[in-house]
């Protein structure tokens, strides 16, 4: 790793001094600034029940990007008002600067080397990437996350953690139909950066984490092409435990040793990708393999759904130029890799989807899906009561119909809805559930005029062993554009009727927004929102909302430059 950073250094230094074309730079403009800026305030007030929001807060934002000599320097902030109980301002600034193919990054900056090792984390530093020829270089080094102290017993929601920095890398070689890259990510908590006497007492400790991966892609002909990722994630839960080990018993090599620290919390784990494929206009057909080990992690990655490993098929084409479309998925899919869980469970997975086009008037989308699952014991002693057989089917029908002309416009949309889930287990039916959805809408638009007026009706049951739940009502409104479209107005009300077991209850709910634009600079946003919930005892009793009012208001203005 140490050769590895000394070698990017170098070569940083080496392409960030001749990376400018003198000879172009008499042809561009000395400073240019564009982008947007936008201020946003919210406001909020209850009555019958507790606040769910703050009264008063507001957003700034804004994306200018920065040009001197050709060189791009796109720039983004955020200021906002978080109101929790230590009461930290959210505040973000970040840059990426481009100049051909060098690309700097400072500030606040979401950037993936690969989807094992750094994967869009938000970290603060700097770093770069660069591009000369099939090369490709990356490097960031900042913080991951912050230390926080703040005290959930007593409402705050922002969860305790340790400062955390980390450094990642990557090098690859080839173009977009074939590459090969290598990239890493090395984090560590900082166990000072938080005053507490035990880290014990807060449940939380300092981790460490360094994760290799090596990924390729290789495109054979025109339309052939082949994937493939693997990774290693060496994780440390609790870098100041005093539990250690052997290294000589547990084969940890030196040169690992050096690196992070190593003891009875670190766990090694692996993760793989592979794909084979066919993509051509009208058909494609891929082969995909994932297996994830149990407790795989990565600190340059929010999450990952591990301890699964599948296998899926990937079917898609095209017929009657265009007008049919399928996309379809098929597969097994078991956990319990390592074998220490009392039972292993199988699943089959498999969705469609298809979009019929039959005039220009009139299609219909369609998708499906199933899933079961089984698990089976892998121990001696096993309760029946944990056997599990599961499917779950969800369908859905989506037919369109369009008349458009030059005066009126008719839109009509019905969107039908179901999900079956049976439980095949011992205590099975107590766990079957049915849920349907229903929504039938309907838009009339005056062309000329710029008038549309909408309606629909909602329809949604929920039917499991214990409880019949669900909603149905209409919604209506409209919407017209005044002052030549630069003004435009939309008012949106919707009666629903809820139902949760014999309990009835009436849900209001009115809103309006506007728009006006002046010119391509200046544009003003306006959102007004109005809830009445009619509840009662009984409603309260099973869960719900008794009777309240609440309003919501946005005022917006954006600025482009």
């Amino acid at each position: 790793m140490k050769i590895l950073l000394v070698f990017l250094a170098c070569l940083t230094i080496g392409t960030v001094a001749v990376g400018q074309n003198l000879e172009t730079i008499r042809g561009q403009k000395p400073v240019t600034l564009h982008g947007d800026l936008s201020l946003r305030t919210m406001f909020y007030q209850a009555s019958g029940i507790p606040n769910r929001r703050q009264p008063f807060s507001y957003v700034l934002s804004g994306s200018p990007t920065l040009s001197i000599y050709g060189i791009s320097v796109p720039l983004s902030f955020i200021l906002s008002e978080q109101e929790r109980s230590f009461r930290q301002p959210f505040n973000q600034f970040g840059m990426s600067p481009t100049y051909k193919w060098i690309t700097l990054h400072a500030g606040y900056r979401n950037v993936s080397f690969s989807p094992f090792t750094l994967d869009g984390y938000t970290m603060l530093g700097g770093g770069f990437e660069l591009h000369p020829g099939k090369w490709q270089v990356g490097f960031m080094y900042g913080r991951l996350n912050r230390a926080v102290v703040a005290n959930q017993l007593n409402g705050d929601l922002q969860p305790i953690s340790f400062s955390r920095k980390g450094l990642a890398g990557k090098i690859g070689y080839g173009n977009d139909t074939s590459f090969v890259a290598l990239s890493f990510i090395k984090a560590k908590d900082d166990p000072n950066s938080i005053a507490f006497k035990s880290i014990d007492s807060i449940g939380v400790t300092p981790a460490e984490n360094l994760a290799v991966s090596l990924g390729g892609r290789i495109g054979i002909g025109a339309y052939w092409y082949a994937e493939a990722d693997a990774a290693l994630s060496l994780y440390t839960a609790n870098t100041v435990s005093s539990s250690k080990i052997d290294s000589t018993i547990a084969n940890v090599p030196t040169s690992v040793l050096s690196l992070m620290t190593i003891n009875a919390s670190t766990d090694a784990s692996r993760a793989y990708r592979a794909v084979v494929g066919y993509r051509h206009k009208t058909f494609g057909l891929s082969l995909q393999y994932r297996r994830i080990d149990p407790n795989y992690q990565s600190m340059g990655a929010y999450f990952f759904q591990n301890d699964l490993e599948n296998y899926t098929l990937n079917p898609m084409f095209v017929l009657w130029s265009g007008k049919f479309r399928f996309n379809g998925s098929m597969g097994i899919q078991r956990d319990n890799l390592s074998g220490r869980k009392q039972a292993t469970a199988r699943r089959f997975i498999g969705s469609a989807s298809a979009s019929a086009t039959f005039t220009e008037r009139f299609g219909i989308d369609l998708a499906y899906s199933n899933f079961a699952t089984t698990q089976t014991p892998v121990a001696i002693k096993f309760n029946d009561s944990l056997r599990v057989a599961q499917t779950t089917q969800n369908f859905s029908i989506t037919p369109h119909y369009f008349i458009i002309g030059s005066q009126y416009s008719h839109v009509f949309t019905l969107s039908l809805n179901q999900m079956v889930l049976n439980d095949l287990s011992v205590f099975g039916a107590q766990r079957n559930i049915n849920s349907s959805n229903a929504f039938l809408n309907y838009q009339f638009t005056i062309v000329p005029t710029g008038l549309n007026l909408f309606c629909g009706f909602t329809y949604v049951r929920l039917n499991t062993a214990a409880l019949a739940a669900g909603n149905q009502g209409i919604t209506f409104g409209g919407g017209k554009a005044f002052l030549n479209k630069k003004l435009s107005l939309r008012l949106t009300n919707s009666i629903l009727q809820n139902t949760q077991g014999k309990a009835r209850s009436m849900l209001f709910t009115h809103g309006l927004s506007g728009n006006y634009r002046n010119g391509k600079k200046h544009q003003f946003n306006l959102l007004v929102n109005y809830i009445n919930n009619r509840g009662n005892a009984e409603t309260q009793a099973l869960g719900g909302y008794p009777q309240y009012n609440e309003w919501r208001g946005e005022l917006g203005y954006s600025f482009g430059f």
